[in-house]
């Protein structure tokens, strides 16, 4: 981050707006409030130092080495707890090698919190109850951690984890196209997508910098980022780059309004939003009092968690649900066809794919989406309903794949003669994804056929027309080492693996699901027509 920063601010409450707290110019990064909200945290990079600011009076004083990662009241004593990393590993991407915390009013009071695996210092959060604490060990290797029993769980990929700031220890990670952010619910494995980059002014561009108020409901970020080339883009800053406050609806599952809080020609960056009286804010409250919201309280735990596959309904119209939906083509649906352009013999029809000697493939955004959603979560399902042209087509020949070249892919399902084939890359599996291979069922030649696979680690399921054709523990495994790829229909990126036949009602979703909602999936394609035999 660069040295030539200022500390600015603003009190929505003196009407003064966005002003200078500091007159110096130095490298100031990711400030935190104290719980009450009358002084500041700030980390100063260059000189490794944490400074305390009084929001009142302006007064800023040293007060301890290291980088401030977060400030918890402590439930017990009312003490105010800072936690610190120690450290800095000084390499390209900035590392620390443990984690302290010390009273706010004694700082030589210092004690160990985590020494087991390096930590990246944007995003080490620590839940209301100091029991539990979120972080990448290091980036991009997103969890949480234990403090009681100093285990670590890492279960994502991405960056700028953040928990609830109310003790339901709702945890999200932050994608890496710098769009979404992905809320997982304790007791869950699969995590649902908030969009935080469709609000007024940022427009879909990418964001960064994504913070968890003290108000449940209130998060903040920093966009839209459109400077430079290539990939991502936040490294580019620009003068358009602005604080942006967001709100949550009442069920956490999107974000309902913005607010454009700065608005000059320099980049702001590392935003933190203190709401009056936001520490009364509660989640178990809102969703106690309503009964329609998709998420559940356990009545012995106090956990919350979003009601499972088999508790949910489908609706009477395929897919059925948006929950967990990462890529949909459908019949007669002119937004489905965003997704594809054509190569070769193929042609994208009112009800159907027909793939002859071509392919169908994604546009790079979508390509790069489905990597994020896929890595957040860890499990996958993929649902289609296909028409073989024959039965002597081997290879396997390509019938959906998200993959490179014929030894390199994310996972294919194939046909190999009768054979329905399925690889899935995972540590375990291989680049190919064939460390097993899976015979998932087989097929006859001009018939339609439903298909469905679904994975979570240790268990890849198959249903067949609605039975279930597969169930396997032999492939296991996360999705850590995915590589970007190409989504693509009827072929292989490289190196021809030409599939001939129709496909429609495709469907992606990074949800892992029950055989009790393969077969209504199913019962769904029935009602849709024309029937698979």
């Amino acid at each position: 981050m660069s040295n030539r920063l200022k500390l600015m601010g603003i009190d929505s409450r003196d009407g003064k707006g966005v002003r200078e707290l500091l007159p110096d110019i130095s490298n100031y990064c990711r400030p935190v409030f104290t719980p009450d909200g009358k002084s500041l945290l700030v980390n100063n990079r260059k000189e490794d130092q944490i400074y305390l600011y009084n929001w009142s009076n302006g007064n800023y004083v040293p007060l301890a080495p290291g980088y401030v990662l977060d400030a918890v009241k402590d439930p017990a004593s009312d003490a105010v707890w800072i936690y610190a990393a120690r450290g800095n590993r000084k390499e390209s991407r900035v590392r620390y090698n443990s984690v302290v915390r010390f009273p706010l009013n004694n700082p030589d009071q210092e004690e160990l919190i985590w020494d087991k695996t390096p930590i990246s210092p944007d995003s080490f959060l620590v839940s209301a109850d100091l029991k539990m604490a979120c972080g990448q060990f290091p980036w991009p290797k997103c969890g949480v951690v234990d403090l009681v029993t100093q285990t670590a769980s890492v279960f994502a990929n991405g960056c700028w984890t953040a928990l609830s700031p109310d003790n339901s220890k709702l945890f999200w990670v932050f994608d890496r196209p710098h769009r979404n952010v992905y809320l997982q619910f304790p007791g869950e494995s699969a995590r649902r997508k908030v969009d935080i980059h469709e609000g007024k002014g940022i427009d879909g561009f990418e964001v960064y910098h994504p913070r968890w108020s003290n108000d449940v409901r209130i998060i903040s970020t920093t966009g839209p980022y459109k400077v430079g080339g290539g990939g991502n883009k936040i490294h580019g800053g620009g003068p358009e780059v602005e604080i942006y406050v967001g709100r949550f609806d009442a069920h956490w599952g999107h974000i309902e309004n913005w607010v454009k809080v700065t608005d000059n020609d320099r980049a702001d960056f590392y935003p933190e939003v203190w709401v009056k009286d936001g520490e009364h804010q509660n989640i178990h409250k809102v969703l106690a009092a309503d009964p329609a919201s998709p998420l559940r309280i356990d009545s012995d735990t106090g956990v919350i968690a979003q009601a499972p596959p088999s508790q949910r309904t489908l609706s009477d119209e395929w897919p059925g649900t948006s929950d967990y939906l990462s890529l949909l083509w459908q019949p007669d649906v002119s937004g489905s066809y965003k997704f594809f352009i054509r190569r070769g013999q193929a042609e994208i029809g009112e009800d159907q794919i027909r793939i002859l000697k071509g392919a169908v493939l994604a546009h790079d955004k979508t390509n790069e989406l489905l990597l994020s959603h896929f890595q957040a979560s860890n499990e996958l399902t993929l649902e289609c309903v296909i028409e073989t042209a024959s039965l002597t087509q081997t290879g396997p020949a390509r019938i959906v794949s998200f993959s490179n070249d014929s030894q390199n892919r994310n996972f294919t399902l194939g046909q190999e003669g009768a054979k329905l084939i399925f690889r899935l890359r995972t540590p375990q599996t291989g680049n190919n994804g064939i460390q097993p291979e899976s015979h998932i069922g087989n097929i006859a030649r001009e018939e339609q056929t439903h298909i469905l696979i679904t994975y979570q680690n240790g268990n890849l399921r198959a249903y067949i027309n609605g039975e279930e054709s597969h169930n396997s523990q032999k492939v296991k495994g996360d999705f850590s080492n995915w590589q970007p790829a190409h989504f693509i229909l009827g072929d292989e990126w490289k190196d021809p693996r030409n599939w001939q036949g129709n496909l429609s009602h495709l469907a992606l979703y990074n949800l892992a699901i029950t055989a009790e909602e393969a077969a209504a999936r199913y019962a769904l394609i029935l009602e849709a027509g024309p029937s698979p035999k």
